[in-house]
């Protein structure tokens, strides 16, 4: 989500997230280190030249993220908005494996493991498979559903630990498929995470200069990724050690590439009747106090209450004679 509380068209509500008015925009992420690879602004709904718009929004934008690595056997770990039945079964046809949390309300979401019944205890597995698509219904402390193409049923999973409600610890088996979802699902939160650490955003009112900030920051998340994974890029301890690079000194020397040599001179005072015939230089009482010019070129500070009637400058009493005969 990009916050924006102005209005728009096309801006959301979505009360679950930390951030819950914006912009949303949808991502695809490399689980490893949170390089974005593909994102799309919702903007609304589509028109019909979208090849994809016979099927629904959530099927529709992650067929569209995904076009890009048909045929090359990925897997693909959505969140239970996008994962259904259909979805998986296109992938497959593209050569794509997916997993993820499901609803228990999906279109074609097999009835058998939704009753109570399936799993009692925690730790119950129940499992139904159709053709390369298993479904999984998981009791941890409530009941997990899980759609996937890309485990195998059989594999046997972990063990994890769960507190009781007397406080003691009991192992609880998982299958396969909750290790797999869990070690690779965050690689949007690691690419949020990334973005929003030293962000350059500032406030506005015009709603595009968000989007601004929002492809600025992700293009310096992930320049500092590949530039951290590089080989040629590596740093060094003296002792020959390989030093992480962090991301604060990234962005530092990157902004002093981009300003180079450039420094904004400070801003004078205007002064509007300033005498350029050298007449009428005459010291007077000022009404704020300053520091007195012909002092700091010589690398003194000396605040005064006296400057010059004719071109404004403070100056002590016994510099006003040096100044002017330098000028």
């Amino acid at each position: 989500m990009i916050a924006f509380h102005g209005r728009l068209g096309f801006r959301q509500y979505l009360p679950a997230k930390p951030t819950k008015y914006g912009i949303k925009v949808w991502m695809r992420a490399d689980s490893e280190n949170g390089f974005v690879n593909e994102f799309q602004i919702y903007t609304g709904k589509h028109g019909d030249t979208n090849q994809h718009q016979q099927y629904g929004q959530s099927t529709r934008v992650v067929l569209e993220l995904t076009k890009k690595i048909e045929n090359r056997h990925h897997i693909v770990n959505i969140d239970n908005f996008f994962t259904s039945y259909e979805l998986l079964s296109i992938l497959i046809r593209r050569l794509t494996y997916a997993r993820g949390t499901t609803r228990s309300n999906r279109k074609e979401f097999p009835a058998a493991i939704l009753h109570p019944k399936c799993v009692k205890n925690q730790g119950d597995l129940k499992v139904l498979q159709r053709g390369q698509i298993a479904a999984y219904a998981w009791k941890d402390k409530k009941t997990i559903f899980f759609l996937s193409s890309a485990d195998d049923p059989r594999e046997n999973g972990l063990q994890v630990q769960r507190r009781q409600k007397d406080g003691t610890q009991r192992q609880v088996p998982s299958p396969s498929v909750v290790q797999h979802y869990n070690l690779k699902m965050n690689g949007v939160d690691k690419a949020d995470q990334t973005r929003t650490e030293y962000p350059t955003f500032r406030m506005c009112k015009r709603w595009w200069t968000y989007v601004f900030y929002f492809l600025l920051d992700l293009s310096i998340a992930n320049a500092y990724i590949l530039m951290k994974e590089s080989p040629n890029h590596q740093l060094e301890t003296k002792s020959g050690r390989r030093k992480e690079r962090s991301l604060l000194d990234f962005r530092m020397k990157l902004a002093k590439l981009l300003i180079g040599n450039y420094r904004m001179a400070r801003k004078r005072r205007r002064v509007s009747n300033k005498d350029l015939h050298g007449i009428g230089h005459w010291p007077k009482e000022s009404v704020k106090r300053g520091r007195c010019k012909n002092c700091s070129k010589n690398r003194k500070r000396s605040d005064v209450k006296w400057e010059c009637s004719g071109c404004a400058a403070h100056l002590c009493v016994k510099c006003f004679e040096e100044y002017h005969k330098n000028q």
